[in-house]
């Protein structure tokens, strides 16, 4: 198991010889940037981009915010709903960059990431690991594994009332001292729960 959340479950049900062992990841000391144009909030969601990923609601989302603010929307990734891929490029405030071999880049040129599992599946999520490894605070949904993480490494949204929830937050967001913090914490919790020398011992 790659998390605690999955790991109780196995134990409820009486399987003690069943371990937790956190994703490795290789990570490279962060530069802690904003995107270049403080007026625009850009935002993130990439990786595997399926019915779960909560996109075409955030879409929905980006598109009530973005006429408060300016807003963009980058996606980056497989979109597995045809029909929403179609028109993917119809909303002026999204920029789809399809398959990206190197998310690094992509990454310090945005100021936060979405990573939604509504419904989640009780994974541990790469992609997660990607955002804090690059200095980029994150937004998740607030449940199963993602429930556990400490509350200054990510910014968590209840699912009971996430359309809501995310229209405030995104309309208010602000680069600030907070925003730092979460990226430095975010990093640090990193360093200490998914060093690849610590999974190998």
């Amino acid at each position: 198991m790659h998390n605690e959340y999955a790991l109780g479950i196995y134990h409820e049900k009486g399987l003690e010889n069943v371990h937790c062992i956190n994703l490795p990841y290789t990570f490279k000391v962060p530069s802690f940037n904003v995107s270049q144009n403080s007026e625009i909030l850009k935002i993130l969601i990439f990786g595997f981009l399926g019915q779960n990923r909560y996109l075409r609601e955030t879409l929905d989302i980006i598109g009530v915010v973005n006429k408060t603010r300016n807003v963009e929307l980058h996606i980056a990734g497989k979109i597995l709903d045809a029909n929403l891929l179609k028109k993917i490029n119809d909303f002026n405030f999204v920029k789809y960059h399809g398959y990206v071999s190197d998310i690094s880049k992509l990454l310090s040129d945005v100021d936060i990431g979405l990573n939604l599992r509504v419904p989640s599946m009780g994974e541990s999520s790469e992609s997660l690991l990607h955002y804090w490894a690059n200095s980029t605070p994150c937004i998740v949904s607030n449940t199963m594994a993602y429930s556990l993480l400490p509350s200054n490494v990510v910014i968590k949204v209840d699912i009971d009332n996430l359309y809501d929830s995310l229209v405030d937050l995104l309309s208010n967001y602000s680069i600030d001292e907070n925003h730092f913090d979460i990226c430095k914490n975010a990093y640090q919790y990193l360093l200490n729960n998914h060093n690849p020398e610590e999974y190998c011992k």
